[in-house]
């Protein structure tokens, strides 16, 4: 196999780059230079960390995700979907082919990789998945809802949904219990879960009320001083997603400390979920206002059949 021509590379529409065995990129085409921002920030760079923002090569096995260990380890092309995550602007979904460039012994000197940018598609199968998610904790919810669940026991459900779904290692649920005015946390930080009553002066509560916009902080820096002891550690990334039935906001959701960015989608995800929880929460209200007023009924009825007892 002759190595491949960069004259012709320059000239293909999808980004290639070719890389050493030691993952050093020795040459990237047009297309990559301009998904990257620059020739400086590929040639002579390791792969992992012009694509990832890694120091370090992709994971080990079993959880083997590099594709150029695989090539250099088997001698055979390797196509794969990967996230690249430019270091401005939304993470893409590529779909590689990593093909082996042979020495003169046959084994591979270098790899040639191709990638096409699949992000359409990817966020297509993640609307779908998103969808059945909803469709799956709507249906648990519902039964919750009809079997008379407290509100903390679904607030829990879909602060795990959420953590689960994003990959979040930690999270908060701020969420008002229908017979109280007071906000309540269900602080989740890895196996521990415990809930903190949140007082109107507390500043996670002020930051609520004044601010009842989603919060994407993918820097420590960016978040803001309200947020960033609440849970007792300090958070590395956050995504913070208010619940709104009415207003002021009556929840949050906040997830923390995904070792990757929080994307658009992430949080469009979770603002789905809030929307959900948001609506539990009124329907557990209406059910328990329409019981009192039941109640006030029946004792009302009960009082007009005493006199109407009394005078017979």
């Amino acid at each position: 196999m002759l190595p491949p021509d960069p004259a012709i590379l320059d000239l293909l529409p999808e980004p290639v780059c070719v890389i050493d065995k030691d993952y050093t990129i020795t040459f990237a085409n047009r297309a990559l230079i301009e998904l990257c921002g620059g020739k400086e920030q590929l040639i002579g760079r390791k792969c992992h960390e012009a694509s990832h923002l890694c120091p370090c090569p992709c994971a080990d096995p079993p959880q083997d995700t590099c594709p150029h260990r695989r090539v250099f380890a088997t001698g055979n092309a390797v196509r794969q979907r990967y996230v690249h995550r430019p270091r401005k602007g939304e993470p893409r979904v590529f779909d590689i082919t990593s093909t082996p460039i042979p020495g003169p012994n046959g084994g591979p000197v270098q790899i040639v990789q191709v990638m096409r940018d699949i992000s359409d598609q990817a966020r297509a199968e993640r609307c779908l998945e998103e969808t059945a998610v909803i469709e799956e904790i709507m249906a648990t919810v519902g039964r919750l809802l009809l079997a008379g669940s407290d509100l903390d026991r679904i607030a829990s459900l879909i602060l795990q949904e959420a953590m689960r779904f994003t990959g979040s290692p930690d999270g908060i649920v701020l969420f008002q219990p229908v017979r109280s005015q007071r906000l309540t946390a269900l602080v989740w930080r890895g196996e521990e879960k415990r809930y903190q009553e949140m007082s109107p002066s507390a500043p996670l509560s002020q930051w609520l009320a004044s601010s009842p916009t989603s919060l994407r902080a993918n820097e420590p820096e960016s978040i803001p001083q309200p947020l960033r002891s609440v849970g007792g550690a300090p958070w590395q990334r956050l995504l913070a997603v208010p619940v709104q039935a009415d207003a002021p906001p009556i929840g949050l959701l906040l997830l923390a400390n995904r070792p990757s960015d929080y994307s658009a989608n992430d949080q469009r995800f979770v603002e789905r979920l809030a929307d959900l929880y948001g609506l539990a929460l009124v329907r557990r209200r209406q059910e328990i206002q329409i019981e009192r007023a039941k109640q006030e009924w029946e004792r009302t009825f009960d009082a007009i059949q005493d006199v109407v007892t009394l005078q017979d």
